[in-house]
């Protein structure tokens, strides 16, 4: 039988040696869950906009009726104690949630996965160029009378042209069609 101080040391050893994901990154792995703490942002930011009022409320109250200097002071410390706390929380978690969203968002604009990669290779050829004969298309490169450009693959995802001896996938064309870099391309594809 394993010591158990020896079992907690493994388990120390085993956490000190995984990676450490941030915040952001889980965003960038789970995109789904950008709507729900926008959601929850939001729900948030109306309960500490409520608060505010509230807060606001009872200082003005405590200013109209009272004169004693020792009463506004113990009604003001009984509003930070009431209130207090759950302001400076809702607004420690807003903060956290919106830079969350913020700099998630910048690293997502940088990144592609093989997923969004995938997702754009299931877009057909025939999506950009209208096939003339069988799987044949006139050639976008080229003037052209006769169809030279072939589209194959299982969702005619790919292409050769005869004329100028040029192939790719329909990332490829959608980097020359629009000019765009692979990054772009699979972007544009993918959504």
């Amino acid at each position: 039988m394993t010591d158990p101080w020896e079992l907690n040391l493994i388990e120390q050893n085993w956490e000190q040696s995984q990676k450490k994901i941030q915040d952001f990154e889980l965003l960038n792995i789970f995109p789904e869950a950008r709507e729900v703490i926008k959601r929850q942002a939001k729900e948030k930011l109306a309960r500490f906009e409520h608060l505010k009022i509230l807060i606001a409320d009872s200082l003005r109250n405590i200013k109209e009726s009272v004169d004693d200097t020792f009463t506004k002071f113990f009604r003001k410390e009984i509003i930070r104690t009431w209130f207090g706390t759950e302001y400076e929380s809702l607004s420690r978690e807003l903060k956290k949630m919106f830079w969350l969203l913020k700099k998630s968002k910048k690293v997502e604009d940088k990144r592609i996965t093989n997923y969004d990669i995938a997702r754009a290779r299931m877009h057909s050829v025939e999506e950009f160029i209208p096939l003339v004969r069988g799987d044949f298309a006139l050639c976008p490169f080229v003037k052209e009378k006769h169809p030279s450009f072939h589209v194959f693959g299982e969702n005619k995802e790919k292409y050769y042209c005869f004329a100028h001896n040029e192939k790719g996938d329909v990332i490829d064309l959608v980097q020359k069609l629009r000019g765009l870099n692979f990054i772009d391309s699979v972007k544009l594809l993918s959504n």
